[in-house]
């Protein structure tokens, strides 16, 4: 039968080793807080602080063009190639029949083949889309997003409608489209959106903003002079998947 000396002894013990785990705890939260506040400060700081040989949690980017845009247009294959040279995986998916009169139904089911559906490759996977190609990722998350979390969702010159819509007949359709933003929200993991303060097809980029904001919680950036994101820089959607990356490393 243990004595009182032998009791106090273990009780000694058992706290020492609490303190110890205590310690350790407050430890590796000392080392994950950084790279998660580096995250929540924004791009142009992190940038700088990701080396290309970084381990990245996110292996795969899947990117959803513009309307008439393919693989080659814009900042696309200057964006892949760098992507490729970090680690990740890259797939573009057209605008179905094609890019000029993109089909919800067609373009919908062609990400979800691209994305497939492995649980562990969804979580390292983020999707990029840019103006439609951002409102297929969120018709493809409305439909499929049940039991799926992606690494997150990057919206480029993302829209809930476009100035004078009726003179893109091929648009109207994804303007009306009923989305169910709970089911995107939980399944897109963070979402960033790029927007400029100068979009010839969304001028009101205060009301696109807020809609990011109240109806995703998005973090939404706002860019001076960088119209519909058509150039051939891919600056600011690198330096956001950068970002993503390390916030998933701090998970």
């Amino acid at each position: 039968m243990p004595t009182k000396d032998s009791l106090r002894s273990a009780d000694g013990r058992r706290r020492t080793t609490t303190r110890r785990r205590v310690l350790n705890m407050a430890a590796t939260v000392a080392a994950i807080a950084p790279l998660a506040a580096l995250s929540a400060r924004g791009t142009a700081q992190a940038s700088p602080r990701t080396p290309a040989t970084a381990p990245l949690r996110i292996r795969t980017a899947i990117l959803v063009p513009r309307f008439c845009g393919d693989a080659t247009a814009d900042w696309y294959s200057t964006a892949l190639l760098q992507l490729r040279e970090l680690g990740i995986g890259t797939k573009v998916v057209a605008l179905l029949p094609e890019p000029t009169a993109p089909g919800i139904d067609e373009t919908v089911a062609a990400i979800a083949k691209a994305v497939g559906d492995d649980p562990h490759e969804i979580a390292q996977t983020i999707l990029i889309g840019h103006s439609v190609g951002s409102r297929a990722l969120l018709a493809y998350l409305s439909r499929y997003g049940a039991q799926r979390t992606f690494a997150g969702l990057l919206s480029v010159a993302g829209w809930f409608t476009v100035d004078n819509v009726i003179s893109y007949p091929a648009l109207v359709p994804w303007v009306n489209i009923d989305l169910k933003f709970a089911s995107i929200a939980s399944a897109a993991g963070p979402i960033t959106v790029l927007l400029s303060d100068n979009d010839p097809f969304t001028a009101d980029w205060r009301a696109n903003a807020a809609d990011w904001l109240g109806k995703l919680g998005a973090a939404v950036h706002i860019a001076h002079g960088a119209g519909h994101y058509m150039t051939t820089s891919p600056g600011p959607v690198l330096d956001t998947i950068r970002v993503a990356s390390l916030r998933t490393m701090a998970r």
